[in-house]
């Protein structure tokens, strides 16, 4: 039973938490001291130093009946927005696209300033200009009200 407890347990927190499981605080063990990267951001790209590429994990190319590779569809940047797009205009109705707008300008009303205009670049004005604009108008009329109400 013992060991099959020692094989199980280790299986299900992989399977809940994910391959980190053993790298989160309270799984480290007593008394353990993990910076967990002092505040900093846990994805990548960002634009405060946060956690880089790894290269050494690139894939290795061989043959198998022909070349195998990673593909990349950075080329394809529509294909990329595309179901964020039919999310919005085919299953929202207008007035919930335009809660889903003020949410999110209320939000990056917060954010650095040079973030939320990449924000609004590089995602929501690819799903449609129309969309992108209502974003940004709602970010700084969002902006605007909080500089009112602070003076």
């Amino acid at each position: 039973m013992l060991i099959g407890r020692m094989f199980s347990y280790p299986d299900a927190q992989r399977y809940r938490l994910g391959i980190n499981f053993a790298q989160i605080t309270v799984n480290l063990g007593f008394m353990a001291d993990n910076p967990n990267g002092e505040g900093g951001p846990k994805y990548f790209p960002n634009s405060v130093h946060g956690p880089g590429q790894n290269l050494s994990a690139a894939q290795s190319v061989f043959h198998v009946n022909g070349i195998v590779d990673r593909f990349d569809t950075v080329d394809d940047l529509d294909d990329n927005y595309r179901l964020a797009r039919l999310y919005l205009y085919k299953d929202l109705t207008s007035e919930h696209r335009r809660r889903v707008a003020r949410n999110l300008g209320g939000s990056l009303a917060g954010a650095r300033r040079d973030i939320a205009g990449r924000a609004i670049r590089n995602m929501f004005l690819r799903i449609t200009p129309e969309f992108g604009k209502q974003v940004r108008d709602d970010m700084l009329e969002d902006i605007a009200s909080n500089d009112i109400s602070n003076d």
